[in-house]
């Protein structure tokens, strides 16, 4: 992990508030990088809790105890890793995504944290940007790498 991104973590974990045993201290919603459950082409959902998702994520090549698939679980419309680890490094991945297709702090923070979901998002773009050292929150993130 670049320092850049390791600073914007930490300043991401800290603008949520997040206890230290969260194991999603960024608070993602989701975690594409886990593939989608499909049967036949087509996202399909097990018989599993109501209401049904729209679509169910799973661990590949993990089986829990009875050597079933290991689903990826959601509450409450945010993701559950199952460590913390696991939560910090999902939350790199999407710093390093947003890194890597050229967002500014400020777009890279309005998507993250909209105002839709209740986020004072020019206050976390401004905590962020102060706690991540990041001298300008308009320009690429990209620029700041190495730095």
């Amino acid at each position: 992990m670049t320092d850049l991104i390791e600073r914007i973590v930490s300043a991401i974990i800290r603008q949520e508030g997040a206890k230290t045993d969260s194991t999603n201290p960024g608070n993602l919603r989701d975690c594409p990088w886990f593939p989608i459950l499909t049967k036949n082409g087509k996202p399909w959902i097990p018989p599993l809790a109501d209401p049904k998702p729209a679509f169910v994520r799973y661990y590949p090549d993990t089986r829990d105890a009875n050597g079933e698939t290991e689903y990826v679980e959601f509450r409450g419309g945010f993701w559950i890793p199952r460590t913390r680890a696991e939560g910090v490094a999902g939350l790199a991945h999407v710093v390093a995504l947003h890194i890597a297709q050229g967002d500014s702090l400020e777009k890279f923070i309005s998507t993250y944290a909209p105002s839709a979901d209740h986020n004072n998002t020019s206050a976390y773009i401004a905590h962020v940007q102060e706690w991540a050292s990041i001298p300008n929150s308009t320009s690429p993130l990209q620029e700041f790498l190495g730095e």
